[in-house]
This record gives C-alpha cells, sequence and structure tokens, in this order.
C-alpha cells in the first residue's frame, strides 16, 4: 500500500497537468528557509520541506503551489509530526492571499 502511495504521489509532484516545468523545491538543501522556497516557487512547484522546526511566518502571496512535508513522497505521518511550522507568537504561521481576480489553489500537505 505504502509504494502505491509513493509512486501517485510521485506522479502528482512530478507531472502536474499543464504545468511541464513544475519544480520540486528542497527546503534546506536547496533554500534556507520556506519562506524562500515559496518565494522561488512559480506556479504548479512543489516546495518540499526536511523534517525540522522552522520558525516562520509564511506568506504563499497568491500562488498556486504545494508546500508539504516528506509525507506526500512516502505516505510516513511520522513527517507530520516532525515537520514542524512555528510562528514563534508572531502571528499566523501561514498566510494565504489569493488574488480576487485570479483565483489560485495553493495546497498545503503533511505538517
Amino acid at each position: 500500500m505504502n509504494m502505491k502511495f509513493s509512486v501517485i504521489a510521485l506522479v502528482l509532484l512530478l507531472a502536474a497537468p499543464g504545468l511541464p516545468d513544475a519544480a520540486v523545491l528542497d527546503v534546506p538543501g536547496s533554500f534556507a528557509t520556506i519562506q524562500a522556497g515559496i518565494d522561488a516557487a512559480a506556479e504548479g512547484d512543489t516546495v518540499l520541506v526536511a523534517p525540522g522546526t522552522y520558525y516562520e511566518n509564511l506568506n504563499l502571496t497568491g500562488k498556486s503551489i504545494t508546500l508539504a512535508s516528506h509525507y506526500i513522497t512516502t505516505g510516513d505521518t511520522m513527517y507530520m509530526h516532525e515537520t514542524i511550522i512555528d510562528a514563534n507568537h508572531r502571528g499566523m504561521a501561514v498566510k494565504i492571499i489569493n488574488d480576487e481576480t485570479n483565483i489560485t489553489t495553493p495546497h498545503i500537505i503533511g505538517f
């Protein structure tokens, strides 16, 4: 069952319909912060976050992206408990803003 879930998740990550150039941006491998990954992401991209606690206030800035822990590629719920976005008592941990003229659909998975 886990292998089937992993294959489906990988296909979803790599083959976003209508977005042939969708990328996977690794945090902290390629980007020091989650927000830096979000800022660099284009429509359809996935910001894939490694386990850890991230003290950030994130703004998805109206982008249709996927923000996910490694749960999305493995199906292992351990990643939900080990990948934490902590606003450190400074407002919202994740802020999603949708432009009224361009409805976007961000996805947040596995935190």
